[in-house]
């Protein structure tokens, strides 16, 4: 579960994170606190479409329910929320083929997400890699051939993780790629995950221990 936390528990002299970003996110209500909370595992400059962010959110069962309202249209009006008060902003990039804009969080509104997110949820990178705590629920990592099958073998440890999204650094054949032996570890461990990303992973098949993810509501497979 994600940590709420009021931002006048936060330091007031926190310079990364102004005034007007802190009462804007005081303003929320809770459940749209949790989802904007949630975004933290996202890097810097990292590019996200509406569609798939909520489907991560319904995954997570961050939404709660809407009296007349499906968890969709709920995640889409959060959704839109977070854009009208500038949380959210359209990248410049075009949709192209794809048909799908993008949207990027500025740097200050990462790190508002990453302060109230606290130890919940982590990013790692193949070239900066943190001790990780037991209590953390959330994870986005980026991972290279010499680096990612150790910290792998480390996040499968974390038996309570809800999210796991694996992006690999490198092209062709200098491309990170999951091997069976991990994959076997993880979906024995985590079995509590709700959400596993393996986009652009140099990956050829699943392992069979994948069935013992029975809480998984969603999988990203593209670009394998």
């Amino acid at each position: 579960r994600i940590l709420e936390t009021d931002l006048c528990r936060l330091p007031e002299d926190d310079n990364q994170v102004n005034s007007k970003l802190r009462l804007s996110y005081f303003k929320l209500p809770s459940n749209l606190k949790r989802c904007f909370a949630y975004c933290s595992i996202f890097p810097k400059g990292y590019e996200f479409n509406k569609g798939e962010l909520v489907q991560l959110w319904m995954a997570e069962g961050l939404l709660g329910w809407g009296r007349d309202k499906s968890e969709e249209e709920l995640g889409n009006e959060f959704f839109d929320h977070l854009v009208s008060i500038s949380f959210f902003q359209q990248s410049v990039i075009m949709p192209l083929w794809t048909g799908k804009y993008y949207f990027t969080m500025h740097d200050l509104v990462n790190d508002l997400a990453k302060l109230v997110s606290g130890e919940f949820c982590l990013r790692i990178e193949a070239d900066n890699v943190q001790d990780i705590c037991e209590r953390t629920r959330h994870i986005w990592c980026c991972l290279d051939l010499k680096d990612g099958d150790s910290i792998l073998e480390l996040i499968s440890k974390i038996e309570g993780l809800h999210s796991l999204m694996v992006e690999a650094h490198g092209y062709g054949d200098k491309r990170f790629k999951i091997t069976t032996n991990v994959q076997q570890k993880l979906f024995s461990r985590l079995k509590y995950l709700h959400t596993m990303s393996f986009s652009s992973c140099n990956l050829l098949e699943l392992a069979d221990e994948i069935g013992n993810l029975k809480l998984l509501r969603y999988l990203d497979l593209s670009y394998t």
